[in-house]
């Protein structure tokens, strides 16, 4: 290369870009397209065209900044794609990408995440929100009990509260939340998780509230 000539411009697409952030290497998404996660893979592919996203090359698009300043493109599609495996696991999606809770029935509709319900793209330290969700607040939600927590809420990493208190989310608690640096409150009080608590949870070092009683 000539000095002075610009780096190409690394080719990136949707595939690469999910495999690259999900926990199991976008392997459930591209191999298992009924579980929650190829459902979700199926959705996001048609969700980035109307944020006005080609999901073949996502070259052209600033790595820091887009076309809906100030959010980058990537943390748009990580965040969409994250809360859409979040919905299919909790609420199976019906033919809508939803289901007509208040929990998530604008969590497939609206162009805006932080327009979704139960969502919050800013906090009591933030006078402008930057576009990025902040709170993801489901205390109460009318979840199925035997639901589990799925791995993909690590790719949530801006995350600063994650609240579940009083649902019916259970299993193990997935060791995934290393990625979750800005994490401050973990609230899961009143759930039914069973073992122990992962290590992840204890390297997180902003992390301020941890309740995890009555499970």
């Amino acid at each position: 290369m000539f000095e002075g000539t610009p780096a190409p411009t690394p080719f990136i697409t949707l595939d690469s870009m999910l495999s690259m952030w999900s926990p199991d290497g976008g392997e459930a998404m591209k191999t298992l397209p009924f579980s929650p996660q190829g459902m979700a893979y199926t959705w996001i592919k048609t969700d980035i065209q109307s944020l006005g996203y080609d999901p073949n090359d996502l070259s052209e698009y600033d790595g820091t900044s887009s076309v809906y300043e100030p959010r980058r493109m990537a943390d748009r599609v990580r965040t969409r794609y994250a809360l859409s495996v979040l919905n299919y696991t909790f609420w199976g999606g019906g033919s809508t990408g939803g289901v007509s809770t208040d929990t998530s029935d604008e969590w497939s509709h609206d162009n805006d995440e932080c327009n979704w319900a139960r969502l919050s793209c800013g906090d009591e330290t933030e006078d402008v929100s930057d576009g990025i969700v902040k709170i993801l607040d489901l205390e109460e939600a009318e979840i199925p009990e035997g639901s589990v927590l799925p791995g993909e809420v690590a790719m949530l990493n801006s995350l600063r509260a994650l609240v579940l208190t009083t649902t019916r989310v259970g299993g193990s608690i997935p060791d995934v939340f290393g990625p979750m640096k800005e994490l401050r409150e973990l609230d899961l009080d009143d759930c039914v998780f069973t073992g122990f608590v992962p290590s992840s949870i204890g390297a997180l070092q902003n992390l301020e509230e941890l309740r995890l009683n009555d499970n």
